[in-house]
């Protein structure tokens, strides 16, 4: 008689991957031959949640329980997902606690004595451990996964215990990770740094190809051990660290294809920092020779800047002048042509044009020219800091762009132009002279000159317009989303311009989002 173990066994894993953990455990209680074939990818992947009060009951007791009696368990292991369990988290709340069952505490114990741990650290981990804190139990974990490859997990999961930091340090050469999230999840606009700060701790596992991580601010001396000869592409949520350790910590990077940095401040720090207008003058300029160190290797680099107030504004300790000049002395891009493999690149549109007509530098000097793909965002919350950056700023330096490239004999490699403008001047500013000048045309309507421009370039261009920002009270800051697609030719949607300039038709559109200033669990949203 035919049946379902009478199947090749290549043919039967392949069915058993495509069902969920639950069949795949009924799967292997039906006999000893079931369990062989099931057991594998039943262990494959664990997926925890730490915000209900399980306590004893939690599955991660249960889980060592197993993997103690069976060490060979353990090996099957190659996904965890370990999260709080909630999308934003109050920095007042913390994560209920699990302590273990009498019989699993010693086996916890047990393992604790396994990893290399620091001495004048053991008794401070043995008493997390014997109480149950959800980030002691998972970096203990860590250590008893040999062949662990992928780990998700976020910024409050991990903030409870040292521990995982330990993990990460002292024993890198035995860990196989070579994917890992650590996500922000914290229901506030900023990163709160843990005291002293230890995320930086996974920057000193080798075997790392894949890193999306918080980065709370540190300094370039707690960056120096890391070693990340593997990675390939790194995301970083940035919280006002130093630009000299980003400096240091892409020098250890040497084979980077892809950078997304996503920078995070909030005038509540930077009033409390009295050296701020001293020690952050032309921070993106240091950040661009920072990325010297992977010029040969980078191919894709993201920027997204989050800018916000969190309490009253202006600050006490600042006045409105003050708030205004913070994106002014960070400075700009000065140029991003040693990046000789460079093929996309997403960035803030203030970032290539600076804030002064009068120091502002063309295109073709910045951007390299192995450029394929150009994406220009608008992350800005106040118009006031976008007063070099209006529509007509934007359009006239993309023209100039094509036209350099056009009168230089250049026609590739760049093939597609995405451009954000703000709404604020689009439709009733189109008597710019300087756009005409460099049009060489009569007509005014410069976003059709433009788009001739990109067509003539055989550039695939997309414009989109933001209609509205507005700030809300003391505490909220909102970016409005709604956007009009002026051309798409991805997906013929646009607005027709007419003779007379006025935008015709078009419509809103979900193809190309912008990031919503009050979202909860502040990550980068791509444009792309």
């Amino acid at each position: 008689m035919t049946t379902l173990l009478s199947l090749p066994t290549e043919i039967l894993q392949d069915i058993l991957e495509e069902l969920p953990g639950s069949s795949i455990s009924s799967f292997c209680q039906t006999c000893k031959d079931a369990l062989h074939l099931g057991e594998r990818l039943l262990y494959r992947a664990i997926s925890w949640r730490f915000s209900e009060p399980l306590g004893a009951a939690h599955p991660i007791h249960a889980f060592m329980r197993a993997i103690s009696r069976r060490p060979a368990l353990a090996l099957h292991v190659r996904t965890a997902e370990l999260l709080s369990g909630i999308d934003a988290w109050g920095w007042d709340d913390e994560l209920p606690d699990c302590p273990a069952p009498l019989d699993v505490q010693e086996l916890w114990m047990e393992c604790l004595g396994r990893p290399q741990i620091p001495l004048f650290m053991t008794d401070r981990f043995e008493a997390d451990i014997l109480g149950g804190i959800p980030a002691a139990l998972v970096g203990l974990l860590l250590s008893a996964l040999p062949a662990l490859e992928t780990l998700v997990t976020d910024y409050t999961m991990m903030q409870g215990s040292h521990l995982p930091g330990v993990i990460f340090e002292h024993n890198n050469s035995k860990l196989k990770l070579k994917n890992m999230a650590i996500r922000n999840n914290l229901d506030s606009r900023i990163i709160k740094p843990s005291d002293p700060p230890w995320v930086q701790a996974v920057f000193c596992v080798p075997s790392l190809e894949h890193l999306c991580t918080v980065l709370p601010r540190v300094s370039e001396d707690q960056i120096t051990g890391a070693t990340l000869p593997s990675l390939r592409s790194l995301k970083l949520v940035d919280h006002l660290t130093e630009p000299e350790a980003i400096s240091t910590l892409l020098s250890k990077a040497p084979k980077l294809e892809s950078l997304t940095y996503f920078l995070i401040e909030d005038t509540d720090s930077l009033a409390a920092d009295a050296h701020y207008e001293d020690s952050h003058q032309n921070e993106w300029a240091a950040f661009a020779e920072a990325l010297s160190h992977v010029a040969d290797s980078l191919k894709i680099l993201k920027i997204s800047i989050d800018e916000a107030a969190t309490s009253d504004y202006p600050p006490d300790t600042m006045d409105e002048e003050w708030m205004m000049g913070i994106s002014q002395r960070r400075g700009r891009i000065p140029s991003l042509q040693h990046l000789v493999h460079l093929a996309k690149l997403e960035i803030p549109t203030y970032l290539l044009l600076g804030f002064s007509a009068e120091h502002r530098t063309p295109l073709s000097t910045i951007l390299p020219p192995s450029l394929r793909k150009l994406y220009l965002r608008d992350d800005h919350v106040y118009d006031d800091d976008l007063a070099g950056a209006t529509p007509e700023d934007v359009v006239s330096m993309i023209s100039s762009y094509f036209l350099d490239r056009s009168s230089t004999g250049v026609t590739g490699p760049l093939q597609e132009l995405r451009i954000k403008l703000r709404g604020r001047g689009i439709t009733d500013r189109f008597d710019n002279a300087h756009i005409k000048a460099i049009a060489e045309l009569a007509s005014p309507q410069y976003l059709r000159v433009l788009e001739r421009l990109g067509r003539k370039a055989g550039v695939k261009m997309t414009i989109h317009r933001t209609k509205t920002t507005y700030m809300l009270a003391e505490h909220d800051v909102v970016d409005g989303v709604d956007e009009w697609v002026l051309y798409d030719p991805h997906t013929a949607l646009g607005a027709e311009i007419s003779e007379t300039g006025e935008l015709e038709g078009g419509g809103e559109t979900g193809d190309y989002p912008s990031r919503r200033r009050l979202k909860r669990a502040r990550v980068f949203y791509s444009n792309t």
